[in-house]
């Protein structure tokens, strides 16, 4: 069975680069960019994501099938997912993507995975970064992780004739 995110979707959005600007200027918007975002990352590992927006329901067009939406109404989001995750019969299979702590510490609890909104967002700016790449390397300038060894520098400079 595919693993799923329960995310904590209105503190997420307020750490998404763009999102809470977005947010700030048209409700709908600032939500469309946490779904992008999202649905990035659900392709990439294979998962679906639930969100849970505070506040009252608004119609949000384009859903992609990889992921649900739901509005807390009266309710604060952490009670949602907290009554969720109650729910929930395969809990194992969620990782929770919340900065709350009690949101957390339940989620635990429950036999979920948890990440840190901060988590989710660096894995998504990760992405970003290699997918403006044509290729999906690294973009040039950023550093690949590759470390030279002292033998393999000086083999380097030797081909480009550096002394």
């Amino acid at each position: 069975m595919r693993r799923k995110w329960l995310v904590d979707a209105h503190n997420l959005m307020h750490k998404l680069p763009h999102a809470g600007e977005a947010y700030s200027r048209n409700r709908l918007e600032g939500i469309t960019v946490v779904m992008q975002c999202l649905e990035q990352l659900c392709r990439k590992y294979n998962r679906s994501a639930f969100l849970v927006f505070d506040g009252h329901p608004i119609q949000v067009p384009g859903q992609p099938d990889s992921l649900k939406i739901e509005f807390s109404g009266n309710k604060p989001a952490d009670l949602i997912i907290r009554n969720m995750l109650r729910k929930k019969k395969s809990r194992n299979q969620w990782t929770v993507v919340s900065d709350d702590h009690e949101v957390q510490s339940y989620a635990r609890q429950a036999g979920c995975d948890v990440v840190s909104v901060k988590e989710l967002t660096d894995e998504f700016t990760r992405e970003q970064k290699h997918s403006d790449s044509p290729s999906g390397k690294p973009v040039p300038g950023e550093d690949p992780g590759v470390e030279l060894d002292e033998h393999e520098v000086e083999e380097w400079k030797n081909i480009f004739g550096i002394d």
